[in-house]
């Protein structure tokens, strides 16, 4: 037990006095204090009220309770990041403290009452969102403490008043949720060779090409991540006519040049992801970047070419090479062939 003592002057008929909880030094709840109420006055007051010394004197015994108070969240649940707009950005959690006094009176606790709770904070899942662990926050670090974006999913940030002596402080949690991004424009590059060389292409640029070309091609691509975005994924994804998911190497899909030409349209559809932060573009809405192909890479055959005049002159040359000289009018029939040819028709031109 411990006594405290205080001098208040008051009225005689004063029927309370307030006890403040300051006079509490090293106050702990559950812990018996004594107050004691010495009444002094004048001896001849005393006397005139016929007051005997037993009743100068009360003594009281009090037992202190913990007092209740809350973590109290601006929101229960942060839904609104997208994984490519929030990662490695820092998320500030809307916390404050609320609580009821010792005495039942709801107010705000004097400063050094706040020195000694102190908080820890975790997160379920850090790959979403994390905060230093190690670290423990006092009650005026609340309202700024700092959450890191990791990756993709549902976390639950936890905070949880320590070091408490007088209060009982109810923890709270916020729900962070993660979402999956679409896939951009550029987020993809197309190499191809052609006659012309090698040229890149976005994906946008290299659908239009298709589509201008009626899906054919006549020599290998390569379809690559952009480097710009090497820190949101690191893996090339595709799949070829629905197939099972296949991982490309070194971040990289290659369309050999030496694969046999197909004349049925393929499709191969790419996203991107990233095992470390759950993240799959293939989730998202316009998540995934679809081309359909036909490959010919062969020239069409000429063959049985015959004409409809008897007279006509052949020379050979010192290479062999035939020359065949015909009159002023003839006709020249032939047939070429070419089993997978994304050639519309063939011309031709005559010299001379």
């Amino acid at each position: 037990p411990l006594s405290i003592s205080e001098t208040k002057d008051c009225a005689f008929l004063e029927e309370s006095i307030e006890v403040d909880s300051k006079l509490f030094k090293n106050m702990r709840s559950d812990k018996k204090y004594n107050i004691t109420v010495e009444l002094v006055i004048d001896d001849a007051v005393r006397k005139a009220y016929d007051i005997s010394e037993d009743k100068l004197h009360s003594s009281y015994d009090v037992t202190l309770k913990s007092a209740d108070a809350h973590v109290q969240l601006s929101r229960d649940i942060i839904d609104d990041l997208s994984y490519r707009k929030a990662k490695d950005t820092v998320v500030n959690l809307g916390i404050s403290l609320k609580h009821d006094a010792i005495f039942g009176i709801q107010k705000k606790l004097d400063p050094e009452e706040l020195e000694e709770i102190t908080y820890k904070v975790s997160s379920l899942d850090p790959k979403v969102a994390y905060i230093d662990e190690s670290v423990t926050y006092s009650a005026a670090q609340l309202s700024e403490l700092p959450v890191t974006i990791a990756g993709v999913g549902e976390t639950t940030i936890t905070i949880n008043a320590v070091g408490s002596s007088v209060y009982n402080i109810q923890g709270a949690s916020v729900k962070v949720k993660v979402s999956d991004s679409p896939l951009e424009n550029n987020d993809l590059l197309v190499k191809y060779n052609s006659k012309d060389g090698e040229k890149t292409y976005n994906y946008k640029e290299w659908q239009e090409f298709l589509n201008k070309h009626d899906n054919w091609i006549t020599d290998s691509f390569t379809v690559a991540i952009n480097d710009e975005i090497l820190d949101y994924y690191d893996s090339l994804c595709y799949s070829i006519d629905d197939g099972g998911t296949k991982v490309g190497k070194n971040g990289e899909f290659v369309l050999d040049k030496e694969q046999p030409d197909f004349v049925e349209p393929v499709t191969y559809n790419f996203w991107l992801q990233n095992k470390s932060t759950n993240a799959s573009t293939k989730e998202a809405d316009n998540g995934t970047c679809v081309l359909s192909v036909k490959k010919d890479t062969g020239l069409p055959v000429g063959s049985d070419f015959e004409d409809n005049r008897e007279e006509r002159f052949q020379t050979i040359d010192d290479n062999g090479v035939t020359t065949w000289y015909f009159g002023d009018k003839f006709e020249l029939k032939g047939t070429y062939k070419d089993t997978s040819s994304g050639v519309k028709c063939i011309q031709y031109s005559v010299d001379g």
